[in-house]
């Protein structure tokens, strides 16, 4: 059974090497394309070593290495969620029709009133939801079998992929995940500033974003913890289900 209490510790377990996974989890324009996805990578490497065994934090090595897996990875997520964004552009296309056709009022007011959005367009919302919350129980598995493979073609291998999200350690793992990375990011962004944002103008721009900038950093921090500690519980995971 995959170790909850050691993976939520593991991203802790070497200082230095979660300072470098931060500090390239910083979204600095023109590089973080490059940056993030190598920080990705490493996430995806660290699933890796946890299949493997291993309980501390893998070393930062072969930053091309991890680019290639973050990048591979992220064109692997984009593949499957092609249904959720056909889904999309359905109920954007929906939208765009009625108003141009039904009325720019009607329209407007559908967006402005969540109750009267979901009776409108109920259908599609449901089945964008739905598509998306089925692709996030599958990509993690898909991009694990990639990871552990060394093979982009693996991730798509649908049999496998299939027998094993549909076990009961599967799915307890990934609402594990799902829970806790969800409410850490309610929590993050409970830490915005209201004030801040209701006051925000042309002129204060500047003093908006240096009040914000703790939060910033406890979201980069947050974001980048918890993609260690994701894929170190699916790693756990994918090994027990072999």
């Amino acid at each position: 059974m995959a170790d909850y209490i050691h993976a939520m510790k593991r991203p802790f377990s070497d200082l230095k090497r979660l300072i470098i996974g931060i500090l390239l989890s910083i979204p600095v324009p023109l590089l973080r394309f490059l940056t993030e996805t190598i920080a990705l990578g490493y996430a995806y490497q660290c699933g890796k070593t946890a299949y493997e065994g291993e309980t501390e934090l893998p070393k930062w090595e072969k930053f091309m290495k991890l680019w290639v897996m973050g990048f591979l990875a992220a064109v692997i997520a984009l593949i499957y969620s092609i249904p959720v964004l056909i889904a999309i552009l359905t109920l954007a296309r929906d939208l765009l029709k009625d108003y141009m056709f039904v009325g720019t009022e009607t329209t407007v007011a559908a967006l402005q009133n969540f109750g009267h959005f979901v009776r409108s367009y109920g259908p599609g919302i449901f089945v964008v939801w739905g598509l998306a919350l089925i692709l996030s129980y599958i990509i993690p598995i898909a991009i694990m079998k990639f990871v552990i493979d060394g093979k982009f073609g693996s991730a798509f291998h649908l049999r496998f992929i299939f027998s094993k999200i549909f076990t009961l350690r599967y799915l307890k793992a990934w609402l594990v995940v799902t829970v806790l990375t969800s409410a850490t990011s309610w929590l993050t962004l409970k830490l915005v500033s209201a004030d801040a944002l209701k006051d925000l103008t042309a002129a204060n721009v500047g003093q908006v974003l240096v009040s914000l900038a703790p939060f910033l950093a406890v979201s980069i921090i947050i974001t980048f913890v918890m993609n260690v500690f994701a894929y170190t519980v699916y790693g756990s995971i994918y090994k027990e289900l072999e």
